[in-house]
This record gives structure tokens, C-alpha cells and sequence, in this order.
């Protein structure tokens, strides 16, 4: 090898010269001389040759073999030793430091040539087993599985780190020792012990596969199980030299299967004993998967023969699988699909079927996975539904045309009444008795209670129907509605000797409708009168600060039962029944506020003692 670096170590300086000459000669580069030995451990240091030419004999007190020990220690570079002694007590000493070769003291230009080439080879060829040997342990510490090697004995020589964790063992404490003492292994299902993979390859002279089923006992009794391979090391004549033995926690894959066998068994599961079919089919129509929902649904006896007559043979038609073939196509999946199908006895069904298309990566269809519910009972109750609803409605509308047909009826004659009486009453009022005066009083009064039972039945059969038209404005309540009516029935109350008390105050504008609150209130009103003997009806406003404001209607009338107040909004519901009951009505008025105050989005409460009174409480939203 041309270009490689030298260090001549002699102490003779004319030797050394030669040496340098005969060796730039040979195409060498001297990069220096050293005298003693502490000089040729400065210019290995400082110089890194190739290869250093070492007089064993030298000046002072350190000889060739101790200068060559010092700097092997610092660093690798090939050595050959230079003397004119060959005792067997020099040689000896010189083996120790491990040198590349030996020239005695005069050598031929040949013999040097050939020395320094083959120690140069040597070296270069240690270099490269040492670095891959350094990169095999460096491969073997870094896998993610464990590896143990052993001779040709089972004597274990290397444990990976990896394999240091599962075992328990060091590769200091593990070294040296039968396999045996370091991996055991038990049966997965008897845990009785295994044979050694080990000791089966070293007798077999053969690999042993990746084995499952069994589990690793560390040096702390720790069961872990594990997978394993073992394959022998032979050498160039193929004689059997070691093993070396691979495994790998499987516990994470052994959780992952379970779970994975717990699920196939859920699905399993769910598959058999869903109450809708479930199916697996080609594009073609063959019959890949069905549940016993399905085969029971379509009338078969089996899958078999199910498969055997093909998805087809539930259609009605080629063109109703074609039709829905092309919307899978399309979508991919479709859902709740509404088809008449056959059965195998050729009784209709109505079916509601759910799919989708599996493709491959080339979006080729490779089959399609769906359910499929019988629908034809519910369809039977869709339609008797709509027909009932259909019915109702017709019957709704004939009830509120009667309504309205028998309320013009009794309102005409009513009106008709009224007028006359009023007529009536001008005429002869002057002579009129007090029994005829409270005689019209009397016909006057029954005709308006008329008027307002059959008002208030219009109205709750309007809003039942829900046909009642809201028109929501924003409005003062108290200025623009409840004025009107304190208007309106101030007259009522005063008749009965009782005050109608409005206290006002600044409250903002509300989004109401005007008509149904307007009713609201003169049914509160209404009832207060009826209901109070003595005292007054006073009504208030409130602007809260939870986002309302409230409207509240007091009387100090009879009040109302606990046990009532869980019934008082049902419609024709009074507390006081029956034929001797005091009170007139016909008890739609308070189911009425009810149904306009949900109509406007307010709330009504009511707070009531028997004999003390009653408070209403309408809370309206503030927009």
C-alpha cells in the first residue's frame, strides 16, 4: 500500500536514515523519527502514522515493548517490532502488546516490503471486523426485540438489552452461564416446562420457526408470554458454533386478540340475533353473507338455499335491482330505501333497505353490505294513521263549521232579543214596575252568558285545532290592553259593591298578540267579579330582573282548594259542581288563559288560599 504513513522508532540515527531512504523508496511517506520511547509516544500522538517500525532496544528507561504498550493504550495503530535479538524472553514480552510482525536485524528491502504490507492488510482487515462488530451489537442493543447468543455448549455470551429487561438478568450476571439458568420457559395452557429452544438446535443442527404458546419465567417469577425463533451459528465448515435466540413480548398482541375475538363474538352476536336482516352481496347478486332475520323474513328454510336461488329472487322486477344498484353506484350508500320485495312463496312484503359499496382502491365495486327491515305491518299502520288523521281532520272541520253555524244560528235570535228588549224597555220604562225592570235585567244578563259560552267554546276549539292566526305587535300591556278592559267591566264591579284598583307603573314594550291577550285578561277580570263578594280586584305590573315582566291579578274573593289548584286549567273544570253549584260558567275561562298565554310565550302561575283570595301571575318574556 502506497501513501501510508510511517514512524521510524531507532536509536542508531544512521540506522534510521537508511531505513526512512529504503522505505520513501518503496513508495512510503516517513512522517518522522523517534530516538526513545517517550519521543515515540509524542510523534504517535501527534503524527497518527500508519504503522510504527519499533526498535525493541532502546535508549533509557523505556524499551521498545513498553513504549508500544503505552501507546496502544491511547491509540490503534499497527505495530512491528525491529531487533537484533530473537531470545525467547524478548519475543514473550513483545507478544503481550499484540505486534504486527517481526524483523531481525539485518533485513533484505524484500523482506521489510513484505512485513510492512501484510501488518498494513492485518490491520485493515481488524479494523473492519472490529467496526462490524461494533455495529451488529450496536444493531443488536437497539432492536426492539430480545436476543441472547450461546457457544456451541449453551454457555450464553451476550444478552441485548431487550433481553436483560425480560429476563431479569444482566448480561454481566447472565454471561458465562448455561442457558437453562437464564431463559425458561412454561407451557401457555399446562405451564409445565419446555424444552430449551436452545438445546433442541444445538441437537437438531437446525432453525426453529417463530413458536407461540408459551410464556418466559424471569429471574422475579414474572410470566411473560412470548414468540421465539432460534437458528444455529456455523462456521465456514459449517460446524455448529453457538445459537442465537430471538424473542418478543406478545403481550400487547395478546390483549389486542382478545379484544378482537370479544368483538368478533359481539358482532357475532348482534349478527345473529338482530331483528333485521343483515346481508353480503356481490354486484352480480350472489348471496355471500345473511343472518336468520333475513332467511326467516324471505321465507327460506337455510342460507344454502337462500345462496342458491340468489339476491335477485327478491326483487319484483330486474329493473328494481338495476334502479337500485345505480343509486349505490352513485352514492355509495343509501339509507331506509323503500322496495316491495317477494318472498320465496311469492307473498309481497314492503321492505325499508339500507347499503353501502365497498370498492377497492381502483373504486371497483366488490360487494355491498346492508340491512333490511319488513316494513309492511308499519306501512299498514302509516296508512291507517293517515286515513285516522284524514278522518279527524274532516271531523274537526265538521265541528267547527257546526260551531260556527249553530253559534250565527243562537247568536241571530239572541241579538234579535236584545234589541227588542232594549226597544222594549224605552217604551215603558217609565211605567214599568220594578218586578218588569229586574225581568229585562234578567233576560238582558242570560243572553250575554249565552254569548259568552258559546264565544269561549269557538274559541278553545280554534286554538285546539290550532287554527288561530297570531299577529304579535310590541305593545304597552298595561296602557294599550288592560286599560280597556278595566273600562269595560268597572261598571260589573261596582254593581257588586267592589273596587277595581289598576296601579300603574313604567314597564317596557312587550311583543304580544293583542286579541288573545285581551281575552286573557277579561276571563281574570271576569272571574275575580264573580268570585268576589267583598272587597277589591287590584291589578299591577312588575318589570322583573330575570327577563319578564309580570302582570298580576289579586282579588280577595273565595279563593281556591290546594287540592283544585292542580286542576284548575283543565277545560269545563269548576271546583264548585254540579246542579246546586253557586257560581255560573261553563269553565272554559281559565283553560282559555292558559292556551293564550302559551300562545304569546308566557307563563301563568297561580297563587290561591281558600277563603282568602287568589293572586294570577302572568309572566311575559321582554324582547
Amino acid at each position: 500500500m502506497s501513501n501510508e504513513k510511517i514512524l521510524i522508532v531507532e536509536d542508531e540515527s544512521i540506522v534510521a536514515m537508511e531505513l526512512a531512504d529504503r522505505l520513501r523508496a518503496l513508495g512510503y511517506i516517513v512522517v518522522g523519527s523517534a530516538a526513545t520511547g517517550k519521543q515515540a509516544v509524542e510523534k504517535a500522538i501527534d503524527k497518527e502514522p500508519n504503522l510504527i517500525l519499533m526498535d525493541i532496544m532502546l535508549k533509557g528507561k523505556m524499551t521498545g515493548i513498553d513504549a508500544a504498550e503505552e501507546i496502544l493504550s491511547k491509540r490503534n495503530i499497527p505495530i512491528v517490532f525491529l531487533t537484533a535479538y530473537a531470545d525467547e524472553s524478548t519475543l514473550e514480552r513483545a507478544k503481550i502488546t499484540g505486534p504486527y510482525g517481526y524483523l531481525l536485524k539485518p533485513f533484505e528491502e524484500r523482506e521489510l516490503h513484505t512485513t510492512i504490507e501484510i501488518a498494513l492488510f492485518k490491520h485493515h482487515s481488524e479494523k473492519k471486523i472490529i467496526e462490524s462488530e461494533k455495529r451488529l451489537s450496536t444493531t443488536l442493543k437497539c432492536l426492539g426485540e430480545a436476543v441472547i447468543s450461546t457457544n456451541e455448549n449453551g454457555i450464553i455470551d451476550f444478552l441485548n438489552p431487550i433481553a436483560e429487561t425480560y429476563t431479569g438478568w444482566s448480561l454481566s450476571e447472565a454471561k458465562g452461564k448455561e442457558i437453562e439458568k437464564i431463559f425458561t420457559m412454561v407451557d401457555e395452557g399446562t405451564f409445565e416446562l419446555k424444552n430449551n429452544p436452545v438445546r433442541r438446535v444445538l441437537n437438531e443442527g437446525s432453525t426453529i420457526g417463530i413458536s407461540n404458546h408459551s410464556y418466559l419465567l424471569s429471574k422475579n417469577d414474572i410470566r411473560i408470554p412470548i414468540n421465539y425463533n432460534a437458528s444455529p451459528i456455523k462456521d465456514a465448515d459449517g460446524i455448529i458454533k453457538g445459537v442465537v435466540l430471538v424473542f418478543r413480548d406478545v403481550s400487547e398482541r395478546k390483549k389486542t386478540e382478545k379484544l378482537l375475538r370479544e368483538s368478533e363474538e359481539r358482532f357475532r352476536t348482534l349478527y345473529e340475533n338482530a331483528s333485521v336482516g343483515i346481508y353480503r352481496t356481490t354486484p352480480n347478486g350472489e348471496v355471500l353473507l345473511a343472518n336468520p332475520s333475513l332467511i326467516k323474513m324471505l321465507g327460506y328454510d337455510s342460507f344454502h338455499e337462500l345462496k342458491s336461488y340468489g339476491v335477485k329472487a327478491g326483487y319484483i322486477s330486474d329493473e328494481d335491482r338495476t334502479k337500485f344498484k345505480n343509486i349505490l353506484s352513485e352514492k355509495e350508500q343509501v339509507v331506509g330505501y323503500e322496495q316491495i320485495w317477494k318472498k320465496k312463496n311469492g307473498d309481497v312484503i314492503v321492505v325499508r333497505e339500507s347499503a353501502r359499496a365497498i370498492k377497492d382502491e381502483l373504486g371497483n365495486v366488490l360487494y355491498y353490505d346492508g340491512t333490511i327491515e319488513d316494513f309492511t305491518i308499519r306501512k299498514q299502520m302509516e296508512e291507517q294513521l293517515i286515513e285516522a288523521k284524514n278522518h279527524a281532520e274532516s271531523s274537526d272541520k265538521i265541528k267547527t263549521e257546526f260551531l260556527a253555524t249553530m253559534s250565527h244560528e243562537i247568536r241571530t235570535p239572541i241579538n234579535t232579543i236584545l234589541n227588542f228588549i232594549s226597544l222594549i224597555k224605552e217604551k215603558i220604562h217609565e211605567n214599568a214596575c220594578a218586578d218588569i225592570k229586574e225581568s229585562f235585567k234578567i233576560i238582558e244578563n242570560g243572553s250575554r252568558r249565552l254569548i259568552r259560552t258559546i264565544d269561549s267554546v269557538l274559541n278553545m276549539s280554534h286554538l285546539q285545532a290550532g287554527n288561530y292566526d297570531l299577529r304579535l305587535e310590541e305593545l304597552n300591556i298595561v296602557t294599550e290592553v288592560i286599560e280597556n278592559i278595566i273600562q269595560e267591566f268597572k261598571q260589573s264591579a261596582e254593581l257588586k259593591g267592589l273596587q277595581l284598583v289598576l296601579n300603574k307603573c313604567d314597564i317596557p314594550e312587550v311583543k304580544i298578540d293583542r286579541y288573545s291577550m285581551t281575552q286573557l285578561f277579561a276571563n281574570l277580570i271576569d272571574n275575580a267579579i264573580k268570585y268576589t263578594k267583598e272587597g277589591q280586584i287590584l291589578i299591577y305590573a312588575e318589570d322583573t330582573n330575570n327577563g319578564s315582566v309580570n302582570i298580576i291579578v289579586e282579588d280577595s274573593g273565595i279563593g281556591m282548594s290546594s287540592e283544585f289548584l292542580n286542576k284548575i286549567f283543565e277545560p269545563f273544570t269548576q271546583e264548585d259542581t254540579g246542579y246546586t253549584r253557586k257560581f255560573e260558567g261553563s269553565g272554559l275561562g281559565l283553560a282559555l288563559v292558559q292556551n293564550y298565554a302559551r300562545l304569546n310565550n308566557a307563563k301563568i302561575d297561580v297563587i290561591s288560599e281558600k277563603n282568602k283570595g287568589s293572586k294570577f301571575i302572568l309572566s311575559i318574556p321582554k324582547y
